[in-house]
């Protein structure tokens, strides 16, 4: 799927985007300024844009870098509706170079318009990388990042030595052969309730390294000249760069430079120095975010 999805969202970047109108208590039917609507949306962003999916004032790197993000292109375009400053929540964060198939965002707002009016007027103030899907109505209690179940990362890695062409900044490309069993084998040591400190990040904020990872599976697809290998991952919640960490240790696996038994020693070793190299940004895809219920359609 993956291998044919850049040249699509090339020509179109989409992005999703779902509300509801809820009465707040104690109000009658007449109080129409009291309702209110929660928005969910669902971003895609180009692989060359500056965009990030992290509030600047909780990224780590903001002291260092400036860029615009995610965040602040959606609350701007929709300012521009509004007139008010909506503060949107997001089911995950994306740092920058990270592309979002199924990113959800949620906000509050006292405008009363017809879901496809904000979908066209939000869109209609958004820059070319992303952009409103569709809207659908949800419960107030909705919360995008902590009502989600489960999360599903999708990372591209092209092992080929021709260079990259059309999957440029949609893949991490490497020059050598990898061997799809022994990253199979290394994965299944990831997989289940642990102690993750060795695959998160140093300046991660996540009060405890403790996370239970559901699925980490490998695909193999086969190329003229070279071949994919598509990772998925899936957990309720992940530790900062904790993916990009498995895919730079497997593909230390797979190349043959460490052993599958290491992943397991470097796993309970609970220290970051004894994780494999983490890889570039721009192959991993935070592809879905679920919900215990039906509020999509």
């Amino acid at each position: 799927m993956f291998n044919k999805l850049s040249n699509k969202l090339n020509n179109v970047s989409l992005l999703k985007i779902k509300f509801k109108m809820a009465r707040k208590k104690n109000t009658t039917k007449n109080d129409l300024l009291t309702w209110y609507m929660e928005f969910v949306l669902d971003n895609n962003q180009q692989p060359k844009s500056v965009f990030s999916f992290a509030k600047e004032n909780n990224f780590e790197e903001a002291n260092f870098y400036k860029f615009y993000t995610s965040f602040e292109a959606i609350e701007k375009a929709i300012f521009s509706i509004t007139n008010e400053n909506i503060d949107t929540t997001a089911a995950g964060r994306t740092d920058s170079g990270v592309h979002a198939l199924g990113q959800i965002i949620h906000f509050d707002t006292d405008l009363i318009r017809p879901m496809n009016s904000w979908v066209k007027g939000i869109n209609s103030f958004l820059p070319h990388s992303i952009r409103i899907k569709w809207a659908h109505e949800v419960s107030p209690d909705f919360h995008a990042r902590f009502s989600a179940k489960e999360r599903r990362y999708v990372f591209r890695l092209l092992s080929r030595r021709a260079p990259a062409i059309v999957d440029v900044g949609w893949v991490w490309q490497i020059q050598h052969d990898l061997d799809l069993e022994l990253m199979q084998e290394g994965a299944k040591y990831l997989v289940g309730k642990h102690d993750f400190t060795t695959f998160r990040s140093s300046i991660c904020q996540a009060q405890s390294p403790i996370k239970s990872l559901k699925e980490i599976s490998i695909k193999e697809i086969s190329l003229e000249h070279g071949k994919e290998f598509e990772f998925t991952i899936i957990a309720r919640s992940f530790l900062h760069n904790q993916v990009r960490s498995f895919i730079g240790t497997l593909e230390r696996v797979g190349s043959g430079s460490w052993d599958p038994e290491r992943v397991h020693e470097a796993l309970i070793a609970k220290d970051r120095s004894q994780c494999g190299p983490v890889c570039p940004p721009h192959g991993l895809y935070l592809a879905q975010v679920s919900y215990d219920t039906e509020i999509f359609p």
